[in-house]
Order: C-alpha cells, then structure tokens, then sequence
C-alpha cells in the first residue's frame, strides 16, 4: 500500500513514498549488466545507500503522520549524516556521496534560517523531501554515467538542473507568474545561495566547461546579488524591511533562464571561472 505523501499547510507538495523501497533491489537502469555495479565497489555502496535514505524516508513520514514535524525534519537530517559516515572514502570522487554532504549543508543552513518560524520545520522537511528524491533519481543516475554505464557527459545537465529545482520546488511557488515564498523567503534566498555554488562547482569542473562560460557566470553573478542581499540588516535605518518580494522574482528569472541554457554554448571574454 503506498504510504502518504509529505503534507506542508494541508497541501501535498512531495511525497517520499517515491523512493524506492529498501527491499528493491537497486540495478543499473540504463539496460547495461547488473554485474557491473555489484562489481565496483562505489555503485555497491550507491546500492546501500539508497536503501539506508528510503528506511529514513519511512521514518519521517510515520513522525509526520502524527504531526511530529520537528522528529521528522530530525530523522531526514539524521538518514544523511548516518550515509555520510560510510561516504567519506567516496566524498571526492562520486556524485552520491557529494550530494549527501551537500545536503547536510543545505539542511543544516535551512534549518538555521528558519528556526525562529512557526512552519520552519514543515519547511526544513519538504525541502529535504524533495532533496531525497533528488539524491535517488539523479546522483545514483550520474555516478552510472561516470563508471562506465553510460558514455555521454550530457547527462550532467539533467544533474546540476536538478540540484537547483530542489530549492526553487520546495521553497518559493507560482501563483499567475508572480513568485512567493513558501514560509519565510530567507530559506530561498539562504539555500539557493549555496546551492548556486554547487552548481558553479559541478559546471566547471565538466569538460564542456568552456562551452558553459557564460553560464558559470551568470550564477557567480546570480549568488553574488544573493550574497549582498543577504548580507543586509532586516530593518534598514528607517525600519524598512528589505524587499524580498523583488529579489525572488529577478533571482528565480536569472536562474531559470541561465539553467535553460547550459549547454547551448557561447562565448566569454574575460575571466571564466
């Protein structure tokens, strides 16, 4: 029976009954021989790891059920530092095990930002949902294309879009083209932030990089405007509050139109990365 999906404000938004479950077997989905992964060592490690997120994913949903959205929020933070753990031989070298740090890092800088908020924790969880599925359906997918399975570099695209749609679909939504928070805006504009510097990361170190020059710059300018935003008080000296509604909806355009473009090829004069 398929367990309920992840509720934030009475609406379904992401639901981690989609990873898979701990007693499926995880086997290279790109049709080439199963042997090969059990013969690595670090697919083999994917293949446990998955299992050990969808056995936290279960977890959290059974906390949140009850309404415990604080242990749930806790257990899904707590799935990616136990997989850490058994990580650090790989951390440098396959995309799984990076985006389990990663995540810990954007949990953790979510966490902080909306700690003092009512819904933060539903937040904090919807978030992590979705980075789940995320950790499932793209890192375990492109570490298969890194050992052999699958050849074309392309399908790093698919990948660094991915990381940055977990931030845009979990904490902002659309309403007649305008953008608006989902709970307190500093979750967006905190998360994406880092977020962005992963993506510049990944981005530069492809071997298409040049190709994505203008790319890469547009989310160093993108993270530099969110860097300076953030960096502002709350109140300015005459008690204005600083104006979130404008940066998210410049920020969300810039990064979509710059993410819609990777790979369409250009090129930049001055520095590239």
């Amino acid at each position: 029976m398929k367990t309920p999906a992840l509720l934030l404000a009475g609406m379904t938004l992401v639901s981690l009954s989609a990873t898979q479950s701990h007693a499926q077997q995880y086997t290279p989905t790109d049709g080439g021989p199963a042997e090969i992964a059990m013969e690595n060592p670090a697919l083999q490690w994917c293949d446990n790891t998955m299992g050990e997120l969808a056995l936290a994913a279960d977890r959290a949903e059974e906390a949140q059920a009850i309404g415990d959205n604080a242990g749930a929020a806790a257990t899904l933070m707590q799935g990616l530092q136990s997989a850490s753990a058994a990580a650090r031989p790989y951390r440098t070298s396959i995309y799984t095990a990076s985006a389990i740090f990663r995540g810990i890092s954007l949990g953790n800088a979510l966490t902080a930002a909306v700690a003092s908020d009512a819904n933060g924790s539903k937040l904090v969880v919807n978030f992590l949902a979705k980075y789940y599925l995320f950790i499932q359906n793209e890192s375990y997918k492109t570490d298969q294309y890194r050992y052999g399975l699958l050849q074309e570099e392309s399908i790093f695209r698919d990948y660094i879009t991915a990381q940055l749609e977990s931030v845009s679909d979990t904490l902002i939504e659309y309403s007649r083209g305008v953008v608006f928070p989902l709970g307190n805006p500093k979750g967006y504009t905190t998360v994406m932030t880092l977020a962005l510097q992963f993506a510049i990361q990944d981005l530069s170190s492809m071997l298409t990089a040049a190709r994505n020059a203008c790319q890469i710059v547009q989310l160093q300018s993108i993270q530099n405007e969110l860097l300076a935003f953030n960096a502002l008080p709350e109140h300015d000296a005459r008690g204005v509050t600083k104006d979130y509604y404008m940066v998210l909806q410049r920020v969300n355009a810039r990064v979509q139109a710059t993410i819609s473009a990777i790979d369409t090829g250009c090129y930049y004069r001055g520095p590239r990365f």
